[in-house]
């Protein structure tokens, strides 16, 4: 089995599944397979983290997905970190990854674009201030010297405020003087009204120096494909701004039973195109131990799940598209960080679930006559 194994020494299933059913040159034979699959089946792209080797395909529209490389400065968010901004080495890590990425696709017309990140920490807004200005918050708490981020909220201080006295007036602070303020300042955790009036422009001017510096660089090396965005889980209106302003495409993975319009009215104030990053059902009925993120009965009813989700996108006009996480089911013993859904069309023998397949193929012939009328 040792052939089976990842550079992380993962046990790859579905490949030694794969060689016994195609046969040594089985990668290939199964891409094909795949190809051919998802036209029939009524998908139109390639969603983010399909296998480099398998998008290129000259067939089946695709996107890449891509990060910041090398080391940079991070702010710790949460339960996890985002890469800081307004460190140069951001930028430089960012263009390295870009290059690598787009070297085979800057002429391919398959190519749609590239998300940039994946559900990044950025807070949620609806969680209070300690989730939505997180960013802020946890910046301030670092040494000056060691966070371009604080170092620039500090500078956007000082010129809205000039004198140390009125911002120890506005926030409640006593702080001495300005270079007090490079030691980690811990903050009581009620905020007064004026603090988080400029935690909110501070907020606005991170978003912005992180969406500009990826779009500057992606377009430097890649002007012919679009900007997909993050793939927001959290997000703030702040943020939202931002994004707005130098994404092609504004994208979140919304893991819920459709798309309710009251829950997504902070995008009325938006002109933008929405893109769903990931969504999925799964069920326990055949052969699987866990539903992934959200679940239903049985294989029928997630064909019923996805034909609801799939109309619900289809009726708000926000959203250009929805991309289904994942193509075949993680294996029972789990990939490396645990997961083992039945989130697939495909078991992890490369077995079609039919009641999806025939489900998505009525919903998929119905969707642009829905959508822009018979």
């Amino acid at each position: 089995m040792a052939k089976y194994l990842n550079d992380k020494q993962d046990l790859d299933v579905l490949g030694a599944n794969l060689e016994r059913k195609y046969g040594a040159n089985y990668k290939q034979a199964f891409y094909n397979r795949t190809y051919d699959r998802l036209r029939s089946w009524g998908f139109n792209t390639i969603g983010a983290f399909s296998s480099w080797d398998t998008i290129q395909n000259g067939k089946v529209p695709y996107t890449r997905t891509l990060w910041s490389a090398g080391q940079h400065a991070r702010i710790q968010n949460g339960d996890g970190s985002l890469s800081d901004p307004y460190d140069p080495r951001f930028a430089t890590g960012f263009a390295s990854a870009a290059k690598f990425a787009a070297r085979n696709a800057i002429n391919d017309p398959y190519c749609l674009g590239y998300f940039v990140g994946n559900e990044e920490k950025w807070g949620y807004y609806r969680n209070g201030p300690a989730s939505q200005y997180g960013l802020i918050i946890n910046a301030l708490k670092l040494k000056a010297d060691v966070s371009p981020a604080k170092r620039a909220y500090i500078t956007q201080l000082q010129a809205k405020y000039t004198d140390i006295a009125k911002l120890n007036a506005a926030w409640g602070t006593s702080f001495a003087d300005w270079n007090a303020m490079n030691e980690p300042v811990t903050l009581k955790d009620s905020y007064p009204a004026p603090m988080l009036a400029d935690f909110s422009l501070l907020l606005k001017d991170f978003a912005a120096q992180y969406f500009r510096t990826i779009q500057t660089e992606l377009k430097k090396i890649d002007p012919n494909h679009l900007y997909l965005g993050g793939r927001f889980a959290g997000y703030s209106p702040e943020v939202l701004d931002a994004n707005l302003k130098y994404t092609d495409v504004m994208s979140f993975n919304i893991y819920r039973v459709g798309i309710d319009p009251k829950e997504w009215t902070v995008l009325d104030a938006y002109d933008h195109p929405v893109l769903i990053g990931e969504f999925h059902f799964g069920a326990t009925d055949r052969g699987m131990f866990d539903v992934g993120l959200v679940g239903v009965s049985d294989q029928a009813a997630r064909g019923r799940a996805y034909q609801n989700y799939i109309r619900s996108v289809v009726d708000n006009p926000k959203f250009v598209g929805a991309h289904w996480f994942q193509y075949t089911d993680q294996p029972t013993i789990g990939r490396n960080d645990g997961e083992n859904g039945n989130v697939g069309f495909v078991s992890i023998t490369d077995t079609p679930y039919t009641e999806l397949i025939a489900a998505a193929r009525q919903v998929h012939n119905e969707m642009y006559a829905r959508r822009f009328g018979k």
